[in-house]
C-alpha cells in the first residue's frame, strides 16, 4: 500500500504487488466481497451519516423478531431476539446496518466483545461446500 495526495491520504492498493499469492491463500476472495455488515448502536443516526458522509441510500430498514421471523436461533438454540436492520447499496457492495435491540444473538454478543464496528462480510462463492473446505 502507498498513500498518494495530501499527508494523512488513505493508502491505495499499490498495482505492482502480485495479488497471486492472495487468490491462492483465500480462494473463496475470487468473486469479491458482496456484503459488509457493521453494527451500530443508532440505526437511525447510523443511516443519516452513511448517507450525508458516503452517498449511500435509499435504505429499507426492517424489524426483525417474532412474528416476522418465527424461527430464531442463537448458538443452536431456540432464542428470542429483536434487531433493526437496514440495507443500503455502495455500487455493487450490499452495506447492512445492524442495531441489536434485545435478547441474546451474535450481535449482542459481538458488542458485548468487541463493541460497535463491522461484523462480518460477504462473498459469493459458487459452492457452498468447497468454500467451506477451503
Amino acid at each position: 500500500m502507498r498513500a498518494h495526495g495530501s499527508p494523512g491520504a488513505a493508502p491505495v492498493p499499490d498495482p505492482d504487488l502480485p495479488r497471486a499469492g492472495i487468490a491462492a491463500s483465500l480462494p473463496f476472495l475470487q468473486a469479491g466481497v458482496a456484503q459488509v455488515g457493521v453494527i451500530v448502536p443508532d440505526l437511525d443516526r447510523a443511516v443519516e451519516q452513511y448517507w450525508r458522509l458516503f452517498g449511500i441510500g435509499p435504505w429499507h430498514i426492517y424489524t426483525y423478531g417474532r412474528p416476522l421471523v418465527r424461527h430464531m436461533t442463537y448458538r443452536g438454540q431456540p432464542a428470542n431476539y429483536r434487531m433493526r436492520l437496514a440495507l443500503g447499496w455502495l455500487g455493487s457492495l450490499r452495506i447492512e446496518l445492524i442495531q441489536p435491540l434485545e435478547g441474546d444473538s451474535v450481535y449482542a454478543e459481538f458488542v458485548r466483545t468487541h463493541g460497535y464496528g463491522v461484523h462480518h462480510w460477504g462473498v459469493l462463492v459458487e459452492d457452498m461446500g468447497i468454500a467451506l473446505a477451503q
